[in-house]
């Protein structure tokens, strides 16, 4: 049986995983050193650095749904290509940046090809890989991203440690236009389009134009379940944003770089397990199992007194963050029509952008109130009401699918 299923490593998918993985290499070298550099450096306040962690997610909310419905009508690659060109550009800035509002400008840019970027990637990842494996094909795409995740926080403390903060700038600018060329190297595709002769020119004037427009651009079958992963990146967002400071409070900076090194490992490890037990049992124990990691980790993190408390809340994060997002994000493509993969994607992304933006600026404001340990505990409980939003909406849906009749 396994012999008749189609290939899942082709040239294509490999050039796709390793110009993304160049690509997040660099978006993640930033992760743990830009909010020290912001407080550091440019001397800006804890709720300054969430505002500026948070305008990047909005700028990507901008890009996701129009990339999306482009990628569903236009020629892919040339797409990605123009995401990418424009986060190149938008790392460059950050060379050149010196106060904090030319930096928020520049996240603004950067976010917008970031959500630009991923938006593509993952479509044509989606595209590409067989609709048999999806689970599992996406669970190594996301998997080379986990590494560029391990590998390039330790990286931009150590980098930024043995040459400067500009010196980091510049590797990560490297990085992006190696990326860059990696893409380019990627086979031409043109998505045959479903609703040509529907197209109509962009205008927001009458309510029927912006129905009209929020269906091309928005899949609604997607919605329910990533409105359940828009309440775990509002967890997320506080994480990645404020983990390096909460590191700095328990007296070690290197803490942050080894955080995100276990917290990949970890995912790395939990994705092609959790890949198969997607596509062969279903979603439903494998989202509970994940919350529950999740939330476990969340008030170890909270309660950390010392770095070994902090890596264990790292590993139990991981598995539990690599469980779910690769079993959203294939079963919001899996629900969706074969032909709106391209939609359902930017849905997807759009919402959890949005909400690693509110988790950014929301939970900034909630560190200045109540400190960064019991933010993390705070926090947890989206986790909660994400899997009640699973509950009650996404579901019911999956109930409809081949996956009913396995988990009986």
């Amino acid at each position: 049986m396994n012999s008749t299923r189609k290939p899942l490593w082709t040239k294509r998918f490999i050039l796709l995983c390793a110009s993304n993985f160049l690509f997040f290499m660099s978006f993640f070298l930033l992760l743990p050193t830009l909010p020290v550099y912001l407080v550091e450096n440019l001397k800006a306040s804890e709720d300054q650095v969430g505002l500026i962690m948070g305008i990047f997610t909005i700028a990507a909310v901008f890009a996701r749904p129009l990339t999306g419905y482009l990628m569903d009508l236009k020629n892919q690659k040339a797409l990605f290509l123009i995401a990418i060109i424009v986060f190149v550009v938008a790392t460059f800035g950050y060379l050149v940046a010196q106060t904090v509002l030319f930096v928020f400008l520049i996240r603004f840019i950067y976010g917008f090809g970031f959500g630009m970027s991923t938006t593509a990637g993952g479509t044509m990842a989606a595209e590409w890989i067989p609709e048999e494996r999806r689970g599992e094909g996406l669970g190594y795409y996301g998997t080379f991203i986990m590494v560029a995740m391990s590998v390039g926080p330790v990286v931009g403390v150590y980098v930024a440690a043995q040459t400067s903060y500009q010196g980091m700038f510049w590797f990560c600018f490297a990085l992006s236009v190696i990326g860059l060329i990696m893409a380019s190297l990627l086979p031409n595709y043109k998505q045959p389009s479903k609703k040509k002769e529907h197209i109509r020119k962009f205008s927001l004037k009458s309510s029927e134009d912006l129905h009209y427009w929020f269906n091309e651009l928005i899949e609604k079958k997607a919605i329910p379940v990533a409105a359940a992963m828009m309440m775990i990146a509002i967890v997320f967002g506080g994480v990645i944003s404020f983990v390096s400071l909460y590191a700095k409070e328990i007296g070690d900076t290197s803490i942050a770089g080894t955080y995100f090194t276990l917290y990949a490992i970890a995912i790395v490890i939990s994705r092609p397990f959790a890949g198969k037990w997607f596509d062969q049992k279903g979603p439903n124990r494998l989202i509970a199992f994940g919350t529950l990691l999740y939330f476990i980790g969340m008030i170890v993190l909270g309660l950390a007194m010392n770095s070994w408390m902090v890596y264990a809340a790292a590993l139990i994060i991981g598995i539990g963050y690599g469980v779910l997002q690769p079993s959203y994000q294939a079963l919001s493509i899996q629900l969706s029509p074969s032909h709106r993969r391209g939609a359902a994607t930017a849905t997807f992304f759009t919402l959890f952008d949005i909400g690693v933006g509110i988790g950014s600026f929301l939970l900034g404001w909630v560190v200045v109130q109540i400190g960064y340990g019991n933010m993390f505990l705070a926090s947890s409980l989206f986790l909660m009401v994400s899997y009640f939003v699973y509950i009650r909406s996404a579901r019911p849906m999956v109930q409809k699918q081949k996956w009913a009749l396995q988990e009986k």
